[in-house]
């Protein structure tokens, strides 16, 4: 069973998405279920040597489906 939106859904202006790059390993899992194209790889690695993502605040729509399959809680919505 699939939990991602299947259509763009965008959450109220007061919601906003942070992410802890030092949690990050690295799986992209974000990336791949970005229809927005909103998160990207640093080019910086971590402490742990991973090269974590980045989002950009202007594409992404807060839709949650980065927050969904991220495995190691890197990403919020507040």
């Amino acid at each position: 069973m699939n939990n991602i939106p299947d259509e763009d859904v965008t959450l109220p202006e007061t919601k906003k998405i942070i992410y802890q790059s030092s949690k990050c390993k690295g799986c992209y899992y974000c990336i791949e279920a970005c229809k927005r194209n909103a998160i990207l790889i640093a080019n910086q690695a971590n402490s742990k040597g991973y090269y974590p993502i980045s989002i950009d605040q202007e594409k992404c729509t807060k839709c949650g489906a980065c927050y969904i399959v991220c495995p190691d809680y890197v990403i919020e919505i507040l």
